[in-house]
This record gives C-alpha cells, structure tokens and sequence, in this order.
C-alpha cells in the first residue's frame, strides 16, 4: 500500500503520508481485503467490486433516499453470488438514520405458539422473490455492465434438524407472488 503508511526505513523527517487528492479512501480496505482473503468477488453487473450508495434526493430506490420508508426486511433474501461481506460507512444528517428493529425469532416464537399450522406452513413455503441486479440499482452513480436475474424460492423461517429456528428471510421488495400448492 504505498502511500499509506510511512515504510520502515524511510527519514523520520519526510512527509510520509499520501497527499493525493485522487487517492480513493477505500484504498487501504481494499489492499487489506486484497491481502488476507484474495480480493473482492466483483459483482457481475459492474465493473467495481464494491458498492457505493450515497444520498440522491430524487432517487426513485430506497437506496439512495434515506427519507422513503424502508419496510422490515432481511438482506440477501435473493442472496447474490458467492459470500456476502458487507461494510457500512454511513454519515447521516438532519435526522436521517432512524432505525426500527424486529426480532423476527420471537415472533416466529409467538407465531409457532399461537398459530402452529401457520408457523409450519411459513417453513414450507412462503417467499418467491426475484431480483434483477441491474434494474434495482437504477440509481447507482456506477456503471451498470450487464444485466442479472436471480429467482429464488425458500420458505420464510428455516428450521435446522431438530425443529429449532436458525434463520428467517424476508424482503418485500424482491417478493413475487408465492407458489402456495
């Protein structure tokens, strides 16, 4: 990572840090991720491999405009290509940044407890989604290169062997209308 951090034997009186103006601040993440996994997995619809969303008052995604309600939802529910990593940078002003939280394991709980047929039934079926990778980031200051469509169909809460709940999907964006038998 030249540039970034003063090498070992440089003159302690040198000006060792980067004054690039050009020089991308993801710089040291990406040599690091590059050095101890191999790199980013680039995603196939963009030429970088990362992601970048910033605020676009007149954005029509969700992504880009912090002010349009974002339902509660599970990411990766049409999961992407290879292993997910995620880091968030985020600087929100002028209120933007209000969260709420579910915990969807306990109403899973009250769901099986009050409703047990239903709660079996969301183990079975439940969520179609497609996502079209390119259209749903209409928005991106990136360049799109191509195209990618993926369906997926899985039950909403996922139970291991024995019964117990390990994990629970659901994004309302990416739903189609389910395939119920």
């Amino acid at each position: 990572m030249s540039g970034s951090f003063p090498s070992q034997d440089s003159d302690s009186s040198a000006d060792t840090h980067d004054t690039d103006a050009d020089t991308d601040p993801a710089d040291p993440l990406k040599s690091f991720i590059d050095h101890t996994v191999g790199g980013l997995q680039k995603d196939p619809t963009r030429a970088e491999p990362n992601w970048k969303i910033v605020h676009q008052p007149n954005s029509s995604s969700i992504s880009y405009t912090p002010s349009k309600r974002l339902n509660q939802h599970t990411d990766s529910s049409v999961p992407p290509h290879g292993i997910p990593a995620l880091l968030l940078s985020m600087n929100y002003v002028e209120g933007y940044g209000a969260n709420t939280l579910t915990d969807g394991f306990e109403i899973a709980k009250v769901l099986q407890a009050e409703n047990p047929e239903g709660y079996h039934l969301l183990t079975k079926y439940g969520y179609d989604g497609e996502r079209d990778f390119a259209a749903s980031r209409i928005d991106s200051t990136q360049n799109i290169a191509k195209g990618l469509v993926i369906n997926r169909r899985h039950p909403i809460f996922v139970n291991d062997d024995e019964g117990n709940l390990t994990r629970l999907q659901y994004n309302e964006v990416f739903r189609m209308p389910s395939t119920l038998p």
